[in-house]
């Protein structure tokens, strides 16, 4: 047996220490997401959750481009890693707020505020480190572990946010949460240190005006921006603000949520597992119609289906999400050039969450005055506009990826560095 092939992008040194990152981290993010809503919920309203999740979403959207120039002009270990230790410094403050209890909404929300902040500099960095610690052939791979492990890991942190909620505290899960980012941020800083693209000689406002321009220049990538812009809007704000409270109040509370949860975690694993192993030569057409079960999922809150039925909701929603993001960031790293893929998925995520903040803002203020489930059913139409509109758009729907035996177009070719 070739222990290279078997083992994938695995058997590349820096990549297999950045893979150990993301799976540590991802088991304390899920966690801290589960106790954070419950904790919030019990001493106030959706509005106050939803609040906290504005705060978050803002210092986002205000350092991103920032972000994204500082990762095409440092090396881009050292920003996620300074990232990582500033979240967890933020989500050990939360920590200690909620263990002390009766938890201030506005001192939860400028710990949203920093974590926020910081990951508007980690974004663009993982995008743009990628195709830096593992060879092009298995970009699709690595993407592919990068969402299939994590998740096998979040339905521990799930299992345990549910079980630290109801035995000795939400606080409890944001401290180890927090522990989770520096050892993570730790491993990072162990990544081949010439895995960089440092960037001289022009000014940071050049550098940004350069990578608005490679956006611009194609179609297919702004005009997918804006689809998920809109997604994100009718989608995170209804699901993650909405969704814990039905849960609490008509499924059965924080199990019945960690249930949910868990369903789109063991799907995202299906996803991942397709995606390691099939190629996508059309990856946006699949990117768009990973949205059906998304869909489905704001329909079944909306139409009061039984807990059993969400799951399962739950668990597609996690293969079209696999399915989707492996697509699209193994897109965005073959047909970007690498010393402007930071700045290029920057404007990526810029786009993406623009109107998280809004959507976050008006959901509870919505559901006060239409019902929580018609809330669902709106966002839900609004999701099916957003995820299938760009199929009209001929780059999004004829675009293909070069096969593994096609070479590279030069201009997306990127410098590799291994140990």
């Amino acid at each position: 047996m070739n222990l290279k092939r078997t083992l994938g992008p695995l058997s590349e040194p820096s990549f297999a220490r950045y893979f150990a990152a993301e799976v540590i981290n991802q088991a304390g993010t899920y966690a801290s997401a589960i106790a954070l809503s419950f904790a919030v919920l019990a001493v106030s309203s959706p509005t106050s959750l939803g609040l906290i999740f504005v705060a978050r979403e803002v210092p986002i959207l205000i350092l991103l481009l920032a972000g994204g120039v500082m990762a095409d002009r440092l090396p881009r270990r050292f920003v996620l890693a300074g990232a990582s230790y500033v979240a967890g410094a933020s989500q050990l403050t939360a920590a200690v707020i909620l263990i002390k209890g009766s938890p201030s909404i506005f001192a939860l929300a400028c710990c949203a505020a920093v974590n926020g902040g910081a990951g508007a500099f980690s974004r663009p960095a993982k995008t743009g480190l990628i195709p830096q610690i593992v060879s092009t052939p298995r970009l699709q791979q690595a993407n592919a572990l990068l969402g299939l492990a994590p998740r096998m890991m979040g339905i521990l942190g799930a299992a345990l946010g549910s079980w630290l909620i109801t035995s000795i505290g939400a606080g409890y899960a944001l401290a180890f949460d927090s522990i989770t980012f520096v050892v993570a941020g730790a491993l990072v800083m162990t990544l081949a240190k010439g895995a960089t693209t440092i960037k001289r000689g022009t000014s940071p406002l050049a550098d940004l005006g350069e990578g608005w321009r490679e956006v611009r220049s194609r179609t297919w990538l702004w005009t997918l921006i804006l689809s998920g812009g809109a997604f994100q809007f009718a989608y995170f704000p209804v699901l993650t603000v909405l969704g814990p409270e039905i849960a609490r109040t008509h499924l059965g509370g924080p199990s019945a949520w960690a249930s949910i949860i868990t369903g789109e975690l063991i799907g995202g694993i299906v996803g991942g597992v397709i995606a390691f192993k099939i190629k996508f030569p059309r990856p946006f057409v699949l990117y768009c119609l990973a949205g059906i079960p998304m869909v489905l999922q704001l329909l079944g809150f909306a139409g009061g289906w039984p807990l059993p039925l969400l799951v399962v909701c739950a668990m597609l929603t996690g293969v079209g999400f696999a399915l989707a993001l492996t697509a699209w960031f193994t897109a965005l790293q073959i047909l970007i050039p690498a010393d402007s893929l930071s700045r290029v998925s920057s404007f990526d995520w810029l786009g993406s969450l623009a109107l998280n903040p809004i959507g976050y803002a008006v959901v509870g203020p919505l559901s006060a005055a239409l019902g929580e489930r018609r809330t669902m059913g709106y966002a839900a139409l609004l999701l099916a506009i957003a995820s299938f509109g760009p199929l009209i758009v001929p780059d999004v729907f004829r675009l293909r990826l070069p096969s593994r035996e096609q070479s590279i177009p030069p201009e997306a070719e990127t410098d590799k560095a291994f140990d």
